[in-house]
């Protein structure tokens, strides 16, 4: 006889007997993280280097001197200047006992491979309590294959605020509104992308709930990252401000769509343009022509229509079709608007979308379809730029067609989202979107 907990987790594995994807799904999972941990530890391509300059600093009170601080146990923004928000600093931390380089980033890899396993049980159930697919082993391989493309989720760390973004969309359509504003919050402190998302997050929950309360969860919000901010603010703020603003002052990059039109009007019409000679160890150059001037000033502006026009799709979309689905695309499309719009775009920014790319993009419609190999051409060629890295910083025109091609593939990744976001009936829908993922939880 089975147990009303087993019979409520059955539905979870896709089928009675389990699931066909399950064996194939952890196993590429396995070998997968196993070759990037190696990646690390043998191929010697560790997470960068201020990651563990900050955390020896803070842990060990070493290593400060290369960041201008001097002592023992010294705090970051208030000793030490640091171009990260606050619980990504935090994060560099945690394994900043170790004091080697290479021990550091085996240890940092290890941090990472734990959040990659909570992604990979997170986007499971959501993708089947969701219905996107028959079977949540599914989503968990897509999830796995779009991730490994960037073989960046171990010396980076941007799956954590993708995950955590995932998270805060799937909270917000269950119907719990602080947690969902918490755990965004959480991933602005990581990275600060997310922030794009509030806008969305309240007119889904006027959407769905009204006006009653909507102020309820972005307090909460509010004062969860009051809790982290404050206290460094009043050590020091001005630190703290400048960090937080720092992102804002990057030049533009060589893998930036604005870069792309350089590289273009480079190779075809003889614009002269020039890179910076160096990058420390990071595979990124900024850019310099005449064109500079017109392409810094067009970023707000296409950033702004990019945004706009997500916003304007969310507004039709939600209030005919306000349901999680419909969420979690017009969340893709948003943080899709901001990759193209800043000045950097390596490939590992693309882990921003995995997560939620692997739980939407389940059901065979058309629309789905093309989205889903825009996205994975743009992670198969952004695999291939580091592997035509020397020849762009030599503006080979093989290598800037790669960075090029890519780009225009996740500029249609950002399209086809709104098209598929766009809704096909007029009729509201009868039940609410918290409803619908109750039913699917059975």
């Amino acid at each position: 006889m089975k147990s009303p907990i087993s019979s409520r987790l059955q539905p979870l594995d896709g089928q009675a007997g389990g699931s066909p994807w399950r064996v194939p799904t952890l196993a590429l999972w396995a070998f997968s993280r196993l070759l990037m941990f190696l990646n690390v530890v043998i191929l010697d391509h560790p997470c960068d280097k201020v990651f563990w300059q900050y955390g020896n600093c803070t842990v060990l009170g070493v290593n400060c001197t290369v960041l201008n601080a001097h002592g023992y146990h010294l705090l970051p923004y208030r000793d030490y200047p640091i171009e990260y928000p606050p619980l990504a600093a935090a994060l560099f931390m945690i394994p900043g006992f170790l004091r080697g380089r290479l021990i550091y980033a085996a240890g940092f890899a290890l941090v990472m491979i734990v959040v990659d396993a909570l992604t990979l049980q997170l986007v499971r159930v959501a993708a089947r309590r969701l219905r996107l697919w028959s079977d949540g082993w599914q989503a968990a391989f897509s999830y796995t294959v779009f991730s490994l493309a960037t073989f960046a989720i171990l010396p980076k760390f941007d799956l954590l605020p993708g995950m955590l973004t995932l998270l805060a969309v799937l909270l917000l359509a269950r119907g719990r509104d602080h947690a969902a504003w918490v755990a965004l919050a959480a991933a602005v402190l990581f990275k600060g992308y997310p922030v794009v998302l509030a806008p969305l997050f309240l007119l889904y929950q006027y959407r769905v709930r009204g006006r009653k309360g909507w102020w309820h969860g972005p307090l909460a919000g509010l004062v969860s990252s009051a809790a982290v901010i404050v206290p460094l603010f009043l050590m020091d703020g001005v630190r703290l401000v400048k960090a937080l603003l720092n992102q804002a002052q990057r030049g533009v990059e060589i893998e930036s769509v604005y870069a792309s039109v350089v590289l273009v009007a480079h190779n075809m019409y003889n614009v002269p343009a020039s890179i910076t000679a160096t990058a420390g160890e990071v595979l990124s150059r900024d850019i310099f022509s005449a064109l500079d001037g017109p392409l810094v000033a067009l970023l707000p502006w296409l950033f702004g229509l990019a945004i706009v026009a997500t916003y304007g799709v969310a507004w039709v979309r939600l209030r005919r079709d306000p349901t999680p689905e419909a969420l979690l695309l017009l969340s893709m499309a948003a943080v899709a608007a901001f990759i193209i719009a800043f000045k950097a775009l390596p490939t590992h920014y693309l882990l921003w979308l995995c997560p939620m790319a692997a739980v939407t993009l389940g059901r065979a419609r058309s629309r789905t379809v093309l989205v889903t190999g825009s996205l994975c051409l743009a992670l198969g060629l952004g695999a291939a730029v580091p592997i035509v890295w020397d020849a762009l910083r030599h503006f080979d025109p093989l290598a800037i067609g790669v960075i090029v091609a890519r780009n225009l593939a996740i500029i249609s990744t950002f399209v086809l989202l709104l098209l598929r976001a766009w809704p096909r009936e007029a009729r509201p829908q009868p039940h609410s979107a918290v409803d619908q993922w109750r039913s699917a939880a059975g």
